[in-house]
């Protein structure tokens, strides 16, 4: 026992006295973070470990346990575990406020950590799913998350200020997402695939992903009172492809955006176009697209009203 803290079942071995290898071939454990984090302040290596973390709580259980690596250089253990989080709370600079998973289940070989069942929350956000990293604890290379949970107004802001996006693009919170799959690697880039839904009404279904060289949207579809619509976008450096098709009606975009004021125009059609930026001569469009009593209140001192407007291609 160490304070609260308890390792039980161990079978270990101590090989090569000028370098020591420590070995543990099975055990579990009952592991009090708060006191870990207190000691592992004293403690170079785990310190190197802990030094982004300004508080961190909770029970770790352990299931089943085995590791083996040189006994003084814990960053080289080889190492497998799996057991269970109770009430983790976790408080860094990088993030706004606690994170808190109050449970869940995990695994962790090597550098990859895998989790279920987990239940989490950070400032007015809760979820829950699974999930998994490569390259921890050191640098995360990849992440592959399934989500549910809910978006409040805090957290909104909060992503909005860390990642410098337009205020005119806030949205209405809460926000609500299911059956959510987001992923990234360092090398390829992201991927988000899910359902949103407004508290104010609108459902958004959104497919898409982002590597260096493009943004793919292959499906963002919206429904709301008055609107059905669904747009396509692929953007590179040589060209931009887009469609839409369906009815938006502004009134839905007053629901989904904080600010901006759209009035009750409507625009509906089916139309394609590909901007050439490497060859503007071939741009192409096809379709049609009719707008009427539009407002566009983004980029401008004073809003712009379109009464009319008809595409042909």
């Amino acid at each position: 026992h160490l304070g609260t803290s308890a390792l039980s079942r161990i079978s270990a071995s101590l090989s090569d006295r000028k370098n020591p290898v420590i070995k543990v071939k099975s055990g579990q454990a009952v592991i009090n973070l708060g006191e870990v984090f207190l000691w592992g302040k004293h403690i170079g290596a785990i310190r190197d470990m802990l030094n982004k973390a300004k508080n961190l709580t909770g029970i770790v259980r352990l299931s089943s346990l085995h590791f083996s690596g040189p006994l003084f250089s814990p960053r080289a253990w080889k190492r497998t575990l799996s057991g269970s989080l109770e009430h983790i709370a976790f408080a860094s600079p990088l993030l706004p406020g606690p994170f808190v998973a109050s449970r869940g289940d995990f695994s962790l070989a090597h550098d990859a950590i895998a989790f279920t069942k987990v239940q989490a929350s950070l400032l007015d956000t809760r979820v829950t799913g699974s999930g998994a990293f490569q390259g921890a604890p050191l640098g995360t290379r990849s992440l592959d998350l399934d989500l549910s949970g809910e978006a409040g107004q805090q957290s909104m802001e909060w992503v909005f200020d860390r990642f410098a996006l337009s205020p005119e693009f806030m949205v209405n919170a809460p926000v609500a997402f299911s059956d959510t799959h987001v992923a990234w690697h360092e090398a390829s880039g992201a991927s988000f695939m899910g359902t949103i839904a407004m508290a104010s009404g609108p459902i958004l279904s959104l497919d898409l992903s982002q590597t260096p060289r493009e943004l793919v949207v292959r499906r963002a579809a919206i429904e709301d009172r008055g609107t059905s619509a669904i747009v396509t976008l692929r953007q590179n450096d040589t060209f931009t492809d887009v469609s839409f098709s369906g009815r938006l009606a502004q009134t839905t975009l007053s629901r989904i955006f904080k600010r901006g004021t759209f009035g009750k125009g409507t625009m509906e059609g089916n139309l394609r176009a590909t901007v050439r930026t490497d060859r503007p001569a071939d741009s192409t469009a096809q379709g049609r697209l009719v707008g009427r009593d539009l407002v566009i209140p983004w980029g401008l001192a004073v809003p712009i009203r379109v009464d009319n407007v008809s595409l042909h291609a």
